[in-house]
Parts: structure tokens; sequence; C-alpha cells
């Protein structure tokens, strides 16, 4: 087997071909916000907690239309490389996203317990968040891993 350092020999790695993204990343520097990935599903909305928090990645901001709490963890929480990496968020960042989450929850769930009388009727008016990512390969991985970490974190 040759080392790292022999440019004319191959090295065994269990990972090769299967991570394209390190290849990008090594070969062309971090990837830019205003780079895209078009194996994205684009406007797909999953749920990553039912009724309570739902996740997209689009192109376009969503429109407001009092549906859900908007959240996009892009710029506030966005990570400033060393070198050729994109992430994950430092702690500080992923405790602030944590609990903002937590925050949005909160506000809904007694904004709507005081003019309900019905904890049902309260958890049918309740609007759930939606976050929202570009579809930039390290804001889609650091949206995912910050939405990962407020499971661990606020829910056990």
């Amino acid at each position: 087997m040759a080392s790292l350092s022999d440019p004319g020999g191959s090295v065994d790695n269990p990972h090769s071909g299967q991570d394209s993204l390190l290849m990008d990343i090594t070969s062309n520097g971090p990837p830019s916000p205003e780079s895209s990935d078009c194996s994205f599903k684009l406007d797909r909305v999953v749920p990553f907690i039912p009724e309570e928090i739902f996740f997209t990645i689009t192109n376009k901001v969503p429109d407001d239309d009092g549906n859900f709490n908007i959240l996009c963890p892009d710029e506030e929480y966005r990570y400033f490389p060393f070198c050729a990496d994109f992430g994950p968020p430092n702690l500080a960042a992923t405790y602030r996203f944590c609990k903002q989450i937590s925050s949005i929850i909160h506000q809904e769930a007694g904004h709507h317990s005081e003019d309900d009388t019905s904890s049902s009727e309260c958890a049918a008016h309740r609007r759930p968040l939606l976050v929202y990512t570009r579809p930039c390969r390290a804001f889609a991985t650091n949206a995912a891993f910050l939405l990962s970490a407020y499971m661990v974190m606020e829910r056990g």
C-alpha cells in the first residue's frame, strides 16, 4: 500500500467514490451560497416533527401566508470556514438555533392557550414551524445538522 505522500500510488480508502462532496470541496474550495445542486428535490416540504416542524429546500423565500412560522438558518447561523470545510456550525450557534426553535414553538403554544379553552382546538390552530434552506450543499447539510441537534438537545 502506498503512502499518502506517494503521488503515483493508490491508497486503500473505504469511502472512495462515496463522497463526491469531499472531492468538490477539496478541488474547488468551499461551496458558495450561490451555487446550487440540481440533485435536491426543491420545494418539497417534509415533516420533521409532524404538525410542529417542517423542512424544505427551496430557491425562493416561502410566502408568509400565516400558515407557518418561517425560519431560515442560512445567514443567522452561517458557518465561517477555516479552510475548505463547510460546517457544522459551532456549539454557540447550535445552542442559539435550538433555543430559537423552542421559543417559537412555546410562544405559539402559549399564544393559543390563552385564547382557546380546549387543547384539541388549540393544537388545531397552532402554526407549525417551516425551516427552509437554499439548495446549496453546505446550507442544506448544516440546516439538517441544526434540526438534528435540536432533536437531541431539546427533545432528548
